[in-house]
């Protein structure tokens, strides 16, 4: 019976020691990398779309007339483009 309970006191205080003392440095590291993460690289992602929503925002709300006229040539011009970028291989093949 004692080499049981030598055993047990083994496992008690120098296994489950260890796999807390882990646990703990465990948790530690993921608040730190946690912490990084939400303020370093949101903060970063979150800046560059405020510089670019700031940079943007004035060309569309220019864009944004009211006028259906203006919404169809933009989306007139936008097919367009689209046509001219689809079939750019045969249209420069043609003028060679």
């Amino acid at each position: 019976m004692d080499v049981a309970r030598g055993v047990y006191r083994f496992d008690v205080k120098l296994v489950d020691g260890i796999v807390n003392g882990l646990a703990s440095l465990s948790r530690l590291f993921s608040r730190i990398v946690g912490g990084v993460d939400k303020y370093f690289v949101d903060g970063i992602v979150n800046a560059v779309a405020a510089f670019i929503l700031r940079l943007m925002s004035p060309l569309f709300r220019a864009a944004q007339t009211g006028f259906t006229q203006n919404y169809a040539l933009v989306m007139v011009l936008g097919l367009m483009a689209a046509v001219a970028i689809f079939f750019a291989g045969d249209i420069a093949a043609a003028f060679r």
